[in-house]
Formats: structure tokens, sequence, C-alpha cells
């Protein structure tokens, strides 16, 4: 009942903060600042987070980093756990404060123990890199399975890219791309062409160019420039689709013009 509750409380936040949202939407950010301020002094716990992520995110004309923080460390110990995982950010990146990893660790954790899936993943992305803690591959394969099975399509890039290289796992082609299709379904872009490249080469898939094709074109089509190099080459070699040079040569183009 008290989850029900503090759920109920959440959408009733939500639905008040409508008019701010539009209006930061809009770029209007110093209104959105106003309308949040008044929510967040009534005790509305999303618009003190979404005026913390004005503050912290300098869309306003005087930001107060110290406030931003001051605000997600409330939100966060009343249980937004995004607040958690925007003070990590913070603490991660330097935004307005000095770096401190350990502290952007702790954050991402509670967040994490709270079930948040971007929370998860920057703890798993954490123990993979000894980002503030110890470096440990098996905590971080807990935290970012986690994450992909909460459907972050980052943790799916991760997992995917694990199994894939077995650098630090025993490789497993089927279940890289077990995890690439998850995120791929979900629209991440980086998913599909790694899938996609699966297809191509047969790896962890049976092979099949038409396949290949649909995702590089997906991953084109959101502007990846791996997606678009990689569409580019089956235009150019024919493969899964009509030799067609004039548009292997634009898809590639494109690719190049991003680097």
């Amino acid at each position: 009942m008290a989850n029900e509750n503090t759920e109920k409380r959440r959408l009733e936040e939500v639905e008040q903060c409508s008019d701010a949202m539009q209006a930061c939407n809009d770029g209007r950010y110093e209104v959105a600042r106003e309308l949040w301020e008044k929510l967040a002094n009534e005790g509305n716990l999303v618009a003190s987070v979404d005026l913390a992520r004005l503050h912290m995110r300098s869309l306003v004309s005087e930001p107060n980093f110290d406030l931003a923080a001051k605000l997600f460390e409330e939100a966060g110990a009343q249980g937004i756990s995004d607040a958690l995982v925007e003070l990590g950010g913070m603490h991660e990146d330097g935004i307005g404060i000095p770096i401190n990893l350990k502290e952007a660790f702790k954050f991402y954790r509670l967040s994490a123990k709270q079930d948040d899936a971007d929370g998860m993943f920057n703890a798993g992305r954490c123990y993979l890199q000894g980002i503030g803690v110890k470096k440990n591959v098996a905590d971080a394969m807990v935290w970012l399975g986690k994450s992909a099975h909460a459907d972050n399509t980052f943790a799916c890039f991760y997992m995917g890219t694990l199994y894939q290289l077995g650098q630090e796992i025993e490789q497993d082609f089927e279940m890289a791309s077990n995890f690439y299709e998850r995120g791929a379904t979900l629209g991440n872009s980086n998913c599909q062409f790694r899938l996609g490249t699966m297809y191509r080469d047969g790896v962890g898939r049976d092979k099949n160019l038409e396949q290949a094709y649909s995702l590089f074109l997906l991953s084109a089509n959101s502007n990846n420039p791996m997606g678009q190099y990689l569409l580019g080459c089956l235009y150019l070699h024919g493969q899964g689709v009509e030799q067609d040079f004039d548009l292997a040569r634009k898809k590639i183009e494109m690719a190049a013009e991003q680097g």
C-alpha cells in the first residue's frame, strides 16, 4: 500500500509539473525555473529534481550548483533514484563541484540499490572501469546485467561487447548477440550495427545479409556513423542489397563527415 501511495503521489507531482515541463521544452527556462521553484517549495520532489537539472545544466541565467546538489541529495534520500544518478554525474564530471570519483560511485550505487536502471548501469560501469572503486568484473556483470534486463540500452551494449570480445569474461557470441538484439529492439543504434555485423559475418547468428542490411539501415537512420559506413559497404559490394556506388559513396561520406 505504501508503494502504491508513493507511486500515486509521484504521478500527481508529474502532472503538477506539466506547465513547467512545457516551458522547458519550449526553451523558456526562466519561466520553468519559477514554476518549479514554487512547486518545490510546496514539497513536490519531481519539481525539485527538475529544478536541480536546470541549474546543473546551466540552463538558467545564474546557475546554482550547490543548490542543484542539495536538491538532488534531498530527493534521493526520499526515494527519487534518478536524483542520485544526477548527483553521481556531478561528482564524476566535476559539474560545479570538484571531481570526486568515490562520491560519484557512492551515489550511483545508492541508486542501483533502488533498482534504478541508470544507477545500475553506472554502478556496473564504475566496477568495470575502476571508477571510484576497485575494479571488479564480477560485480560489474551483476549490475550491468540487471540494468540490461531493466531495458537500459547502454547496458545492453556493454554486456554485448563484453561477451563478444571475451577480454574480461569467457567469449560467448550467442550471448553477445542476445544482448545486442535486446538493445537494438529498444532503438540503440550501436547495438543495431553490432548485431548487424554478426548477421553479416555469421557470428553468433546464422548469416543473413538481408537482416544485416535492415539493422545497418536502422542504425544509419539514427545518424550513427558506423551504421552509415557499414551500410555504405553493403551498397559498395552489393551484399544483401543491389549494388549502388552512388549510395555507397553517399553513406560513407556521411560517416566520414562525422569523423
